[in-house]
């Protein structure tokens, strides 16, 4: 295993229960640094709390994810809390390396996306430009050559978590010298594939857009409906249309399993 790992962990209830279950405390052990995609302040405030013997309250979460976001990654924070306690913390790192604004602009693009999904099903109308202007830009590229070498002076080896399709894009064409593995089989659902094609790709046809805006609306619509984002997410991990679909736009599939990594 090299000194930085990357393990991709698709955004569902089920897969982040399993990579606290069957991971976590592993992880720790493995690395010098373990980086969670979480708020900075967030989890600064769980490990403060542990320290006054206080049990988890959602509410705590609350001020900085959206009631989704808390549901699905409450497992992690609920192991934040017992390591802090245990003072497992104070013998490895851990940094939370989302800013405390993201759920801000999660909330702002939520708005407006419902906007334009409204539009979409009353009307029938999609205004491909709008969709670019929604997403172009929404995201501030992180410099991850940049933060891993300056982690690099106070740790060497390093496993870096990420819930995010553009962040292991990301990380994947600007690092060197490490490992990327997945939980489960890493696609980007259709509101991370527009988004990739508008602010990495720069794709310039907007055919091609408005073939993937057309999936995204038909995400968004299904999002009403799903029982999890488990189910949401096995349903265009089943679907072949749309995996040919993004594999013919050139956004790749990960695949490595953690298992042969890590172990399990």
């Amino acid at each position: 295993m090299k000194n930085i790992v990357v393990i991709g962990v698709p955004r569902t209830e089920g897969l982040i229960r399993s990579f606290t279950e069957n991971y976590l405390y592993k992880l720790f052990n493995l690395s010098d640094v373990l980086l969670i995609p979480l708020p900075e302040s967030l989890c600064k405030d769980l490990v403060s709390r542990s320290l006054s013997e206080e049990s988890y309250d959602p509410m705590i979460s609350l001020r900085y994810l959206n009631a989704s976001l808390e549901r699905i990654w409450r497992p992690v924070l609920q192991m934040i809390m017992r390591f802090g306690r245990e003072s497992f913390l104070w013998s490895r790192g851990l940094y939370c390396y989302l800013k405390d604004d993201f759920i801000k602009t999660l909330e702002e693009r939520a708005v407006s996306l419902g906007y334009l999904l409204f539009k979409a099903n009353v009307y029938g109308k999609i205004d491909v430009d709008e969709w670019i202007f929604l997403f172009r830009g929404s995201e501030e590229k992180f410099d991850w050559r940049a933060y891993i070498d300056d982690l690099r002076e106070s740790f060497e080896k390093m496993i870096i978590v990420s819930d995010s399709y553009r962040d292991l894009y990301e990380m994947k064409t600007s690092l060197s010298d490490y490992d990327l593995c997945v939980l489960s089989e890493f696609y980007p659902n259709p509101l991370e594939a527009l988004d990739v094609l508008i602010n990495i790709f720069r794709t310039s046809d907007k055919n091609i857009i408005r073939n993937m805006i057309l999936w995204a609306v038909d995400y968004l619509n299904r999002i009403k409906t799903s029982y999890s984002f488990d189910d949401l997410y096995e349903y265009y991990k089943r679907s072949f249309e749309y995996k040919s679909f993004i594999k013919r736009l050139g956004l790749e599939i990960f695949e490595v399993s953690c298992e042969n990594l890590v172990g399990s």
